[in-house]
């Protein structure tokens, strides 16, 4: 696909997006796929509950293959392999490798504790072309009390290794994907409310491409979260200084270093707010837990890979039905999943058309003379 060709089907999809969402149903494939690909993990966080849930028949390889083929058959795009510890899984690299087309985009996140100099090698001959350190303080002793022993210092060698594999080849020899980012994914806790300037500052030492800061969701329950109490959870009296953290990480992101952040979102979520939100969870995302459950993430699940086809469930009457629980959700999501700013509203998208004409020029001169020869 040139150049021409994906800056309109960005455009095409962020309508299609939009009237989904306004008229409950999917007029479009999902961006992303995600794949709990299992919850066995090596670690016991306390920040997290997966690892004490217990799945029955994960899905075999041959089954994550099918799904991936499905997937991307439906035009999504982007196949994110999660767990527990996807690391675990003997397939995972099997699995990116055949996951990763020229349309597709694999990504995965790690505890890093496993990221020996080996399982680095292992990465960056891979297809992978995306991986995230879950890293949630630039103190080890906080991070380790929260993770586990030595996770802190595992974790950084572990991207300290993947960067010197990068510089030391050039590119990615045995591997179709010459890029592979390297990202910090934090969660925001009290213990870490104050650092999330130097959380960034150290991702960027480190030579990352992004990171991403979510707050902390108890029990890995979303929708009940916001009434629950935990050590890690942000105060009325932490406000301020979440605030303040947020105004610093607002001034350093950049084209070659980007901040993720929910700021306002954030900051009502923690202060138990409740609102109808803008939620596209029903609509960018497909979740998959290891025993082929079909979900929004949040809400229950719409079908089973195992005896279900995607596309037939992602279109079907119960998907809706919970698209529209979605739409009345009024838990304030932090999530990335809830997020697609440039479908919101017809003004977000004709900001955004404006905004990549602008910075297209060539592209722009080339789409008015296409325009001038069908006129």
């Amino acid at each position: 696909m040139n150049s021409l060709a994906r800056f309109l089907n960005k455009i095409k999809k962020d309508y299609l997006f939009y009237f989904s969402k306004l008229t409950n149903r999917a007029l479009v494939a999902p961006d992303m796929l995600q794949i709990m690909i299992t919850t066995k993990c090596n670690l016991k966080c306390q920040i997290c509950d997966v690892w004490s849930q217990k799945f029955n028949n994960e899905l075999t390889t041959a089954g994550v293959k099918n799904l991936i083929d499905q997937a991307l058959k439906m035009g999504i795009e982007t196949i994110y392999f999660t767990g527990g510890e996807a690391l675990l899984r003997p397939d995972i690299f099997e699995l990116i490798n055949y996951a990763s087309r020229p349309q597709s985009t694999t990504t995965l996140n790690t505890n890093g504790s496993l990221v020996t100099k080996d399982m680095a090698q292992k990465i960056f001959s891979s297809n992978l072309d995306s991986i995230s350190f879950s890293i949630d303080s630039v103190s080890p002793q906080i991070h380790n009390a929260i993770r586990g022993e030595q996770v802190f210092e595992k974790a950084i060698k572990g991207i300290k290794y993947l960067q010197n594999l990068k510089k030391e080849n050039g590119q990615r020899k045995n591997s179709r994907k010459q890029k592979l980012d390297i990202n910090i994914a934090s969660v925001i806790i009290k213990p870490n409310k104050k650092e999330l300037f130097s959380l960034a500052m150290l991702a960027r030492d480190l030579e990352c491409n992004t990171i991403s800061f979510q707050p902390i969701v108890y029990n890995g329950n979303l929708l009940k979260s916001a009434d629950l109490i935990s050590e890690y959870s942000i105060d009325s009296e932490d406000i301020a200084d979440l605030k303040e953290s947020f105004n610093q990480l607002q001034k350093i992101s950049d084209k070659d270093f980007i901040v993720f952040l929910m700021p306002e979102k954030t900051i009502q979520y923690f202060q138990k707010q409740k609102r109808v939100n803008t939620c596209f969870a029903g609509f960018n995302r497909i979740f998959i837990n290891p025993q082929g459950d079909i979900s929004f993430v949040c809400f229950e699940s719409f079908g089973n890979i195992k005896k279900d086809l995607l596309k037939k469930a992602w279109q079907s009457k119960k998907a809706n039905t919970l698209r529209g629980k979605t739409k009345k959700c009024t838990v304030n999501c932090t999530q990335f999943c809830s997020e697609r700013p440039t479908s919101e509203t017809l003004r977000a998208i004709h900001l955004n058309l404006a905004h990549k004409i602008k910075n297209q020029s060539r592209l722009f001169k080339r789409i008015k003379n296409k325009l001038k020869k069908t006129s």
